[in-house]
């Protein structure tokens, strides 16, 4: 039993961090209570409580035992942009919450919001699929899901979002071949497919793309996916590809082009 300062008694068998008591916290009762936290109120105090699970109960002396307050689940449907997105979709531009610790899969409801431009869930603990609803965001410039544990194929929709510049699917557990759609994006400068598990050859449609971004890591990133093989389309210049840790190579090589064995 540990009795903070304004008359909060919390009954537990977890640990408490009492280090900012409810001294720390005024006000009523229709300040305090939060459920995106553990502040919560006690008759006109508010005390701060860090407990372990949903079975964890404090008393007072005054008002009984209540049930503390838990933080909703941090997914993406309840993400407050998101919420705030689906609302008022013609009004919203843009999307963007990286490295918020979402663990979820992906709402459908994202192919909704087609006034989009920016859509940047990057480095989360997201999972599931890519919901081919995302075809429809049309206007999109900027699409990132990378750093995620994506897995799935990648839609052959994508290949509808042609004012897209910047596609980043890198880090995730994408499989099976790289969509010849993806080679409609004629704008794209950064296409980021590596550290997946795609397997075939590089579509040719890729070499179609005369945006590519040039330097030490290059535009079209497919490196560390063990199942490509074959021959990189002659279009693509050497300066706009990242491909080691495949088993691509350009025509002028001597190295197998036939489908990696395990």
């Amino acid at each position: 039993m540990t009795i903070f300062t304004g008359g909060c008694e919390i009954i537990t068998n977890h640990s408490v961090n009492a280090a900012r008591g409810a001294g720390a916290y005024s006000g009523g009762a229709g300040s305090c209570d939060n459920p995106n936290s553990h502040i919560t109120a006690i008759g006109s105090t508010c005390c701060l409580v860090r407990l372990g699970d949903d079975q964890d109960v404090y008393t007072h002396p005054q008002i009984g035992s209540r049930q503390l307050l838990q933080p909703p689940e941090n997914t993406v449907e309840n993400n407050a942009d998101y919420q705030a997105c689906l609302a008022n979709p013609e009004d919203c531009l843009s999307l963007i919450c990286e490295n918020c610790n979402l663990v979820s899969t992906l709402p459908q409801g994202l192919g909704t919001l087609t006034h989009l431009t920016k859509l940047m869930l990057g480095n989360n603990l997201l999972t599931g699929q890519l919901p081919s609803e995302l075809g429809q965001l049309t206007l999109l410039g900027t699409l990132y899901f990378d750093e995620n544990s994506l897995a799935s194929t990648v839609p052959t929709e994508l290949g509808r979002l042609s004012p897209i510049t910047k596609l980043y699917l890198y880090q995730n557990e994408f499989f099976g071949p790289i969509p010849t759609e993806l080679g409609q994006l004629t704008k794209v400068k950064k296409l980021g497919l590596g550290n997946n598990y795609f397997t075939g050859t590089l579509p040719t449609e890729l070499g179609a793309v005369t945006t590519y971004g040039s330097g030490t890591v290059g535009g079209l990133v497919v490196e560390d996916n063990a199942g490509l093989y074959g021959i990189i389309p002659s279009a693509i210049q050497d300066t706009q590809i990242s491909f080691s840790g495949t088993n691509l190579s350009w025509a002028t090589t001597d190295t197998p082009t036939a489908s990696p064995t395990t």
